[in-house]
């Protein structure tokens, strides 16, 4: 992970099937266990000097309670995401 030297992952959602099959980072021992966990260890183990974390919450809850979240971060990437027409 050149140039990265800490990231934090955004997710709330448990690893399914359907993620094994789509995310290299997850295997068959991740089902069930919390996404944005599994991906944050697999992730530092391609380079000890990044530093990760992850937060166990939904993109949404974070919105309506601490939108001062994002400031802590140089660029955010979002994924999955819906979006409804008013």
């Amino acid at each position: 992970m050149p140039g990265v030297g800490r990231f934090t992952i955004l997710d709330n959602k448990k690893v399914s099937g359907e993620d094994i099959g789509n995310n290299f980072f997850l295997d068959k021992e991740s089902f069930g266990q919390v996404r944005a966990s599994v991906a944050t260890q697999l992730l530092l183990e391609l380079n000890p000097e990044v530093r990760g974390d992850y937060v166990d919450e939904s993109l949404e809850q974070v919105l309506n309670e601490r939108m001062d979240f994002f400031l802590n971060f140089d660029l955010v990437i979002v994924t999955d995401i819906v979006h409804e027409k008013p």
